[in-house]
């Protein structure tokens, strides 16, 4: 498998141009996952990219066109990380099961939860419990490997 990146152009007449060996019929018979795009045309943008995992064979015909480049698993995970359409859904993760179980103990016993347990349920917090980050390749791409 190998990550791809295609890039769509946008004129007044059409609001999405994609490149000329991108058939979606094709693209859908090839791919691994999803087509995760980075909103550039809704943002006002002239441009906009999507990344997606193809097999091989199907990403040396894609990669023919000068709009679409082949990225590593490492490039893929930083295109993943500088897309603000990705930041915009982060994913929610346990970090830190013990503690979890020892709250949800407190709670059905009735015990008031102190600040440190409020705050390990807060993923904006730095505490260990419940964690917000981007997602990655792994977070997109699971089969890929």
């Amino acid at each position: 498998m190998q990550f791809v990146v295609v890039t769509i152009r946008t004129s007044e007449q059409k609001p999405m141009i994609y490149p000329a060996v991108y058939r979606a019929n094709a693209v859908e018979r090839h791919r691994v996952g999803p087509i995760v795009y980075d909103g550039g045309i809704q943002r006002g943008g002239p441009t906009a990219e999507c990344l997606m995992a193809v097999d091989n064979a199907f990403s040396d015909v894609l990669a023919a066109d000068p709009d679409i480049r082949k990225l590593t698993r490492a490039e893929a995970d930083t295109w993943l990380a500088d897309n603000p359409k990705v930041a915009e859904k982060p994913v929610e993760q346990v970090n830190d099961d013990l503690r979890l179980a020892m709250i949800r103990t407190k709670i059905a016993a009735g015990i008031a939860l102190s600040q440190e347990d409020n705050d390990a349920l807060d993923p904006t917090s730095s505490v260990r419990g419940i964690t917000r980050r981007t997602r990655d390749v792994d977070g997109y791409f699971p089969d890929f490997r």
